[in-house]
């Protein structure tokens, strides 16, 4: 499963989208949307756009991402075992 915050196109050249997430601008091809516009919202995976989202749907996964921010904060990292991660609680 992929998860991605979503970002704000800032401005277009050609087929290419400069998307602003998280504070951070990149390039990513945005060629399956030709009618993206500068303003929209949208999904990256990969350096593709592979949804425009509505304003509603932004904020909620803005809402989403707002909470796990805050539960992430409250865990702990235990060291790997056998290449995944694990986490316990912490006190907070």
């Amino acid at each position: 499963m992929c998860v991605s915050l979503p970002g704000t196109v800032i401005s277009l050249r050609g087929p290419m989208a400069l998307v602003q997430t998280a504070g951070v601008e990149r390039w990513c091809n945005a060629l399956a949307y030709l009618e993206l516009e500068e303003g929209d919202r949208v999904l990256l995976h990969a350096g593709l756009v592979v949804r425009i989202l509505t304003a509603g749907e932004a904020r909620e996964a803005e809402a989403s991402f707002a909470e796990l921010g805050v539960l992430s904060a409250r865990m702990t990292y235990a060291a790997p075992m056998r290449g995944e991660a694990r986490c316990r609680a912490g006190a907070a």
